[in-house]
């Protein structure tokens, strides 16, 4: 039988000088030799004048319900790429997918940065192309459990369905190369968690980092 996941995790988000955002979010799930499967995520959040909370589902792997609240506004589809029942299919929440099997338990390597995420987050299917950076170290900031080196890997956003092409956000995160996510290793696991993203925007730099996990 594969270990269960529960994990859950508080952030905030501070988006250039415009808003700053903060939520909940949990995921659950299983352990399998492949990696992580989620069987359902939540999040909640609210910041920029905007509050959301939002449920998905998954079956084997596979998105089985989507739920928001509220309720999403209906897409023009001549305007709009869909999500198709195969892009849904073996595909990770956004907060499983921070969870990531290392190949190497030495960090200096980097090896955990050669990693593509299919990654579904209720609205946009899309990857995330992992990419070796630098390597830095724990701040005094971070949660206690986590220890040691740093794997700071480059992250390119490749839209897959859910979006518009015209749209100028998704435009803009899909040419540029200056997105980071900062992995840290977890004691005892085999897993590294994501503790901080950088992604540059129009207005300026967003980051979210990550302020609290429980297992």
């Amino acid at each position: 039988m594969a270990p269960s996941m529960n994990c859950g995790g508080r952030f905030s988000l501070l988006a250039g000088i415009i808003y700053r955002a903060s939520g909940v979010t949990r995921s659950t799930g299983k352990l399998t030799k492949a990696g992580p499967e989620p069987s359902s995520f939540r999040v909640s959040y609210q910041g920029g004048g905007k509050r959301e909370q939002r449920r998905i589902d998954f079956a084997n792997g596979t998105v089985s319900d989507v739920f928001i609240l509220p309720p999403r506004k209906k897409k023009n589809p001549r305007r709009s790429v869909p999500v198709t029942k195969e892009q849904l299919e073996d595909v990770l929440d956004p907060l499983t997918a921070a969870f990531l099997s290392v190949r190497s338990d030495d960090a200096q390597t980097l090896r955990v940065c050669h990693q593509t995420l299919p990654v579904f987050d209720g609205k946009q299917r899309f990857d995330l192309v992992l990419t070796p950076k630098r390597v830095e170290h724990v701040d005094k900031n971070a949660p206690a459990l986590f220890y040691g080196p740093v794997a700071v890997c480059q992250v390119k956003f490749v839209p897959i369905g859910g979006y518009r092409p015209d749209h100028p956000g998704i435009k803009f995160m899909a040419q540029t190369d200056d997105i980071e996510v900062w992995l840290v290793p977890l004691p005892e696991s085999t897993l590294y968690v994501t503790y901080r993203i950088v992604v540059p925007t129009p207005l300026g730099q967003g980051s979210a980092t990550l302020t609290e996990l429980e297992f």
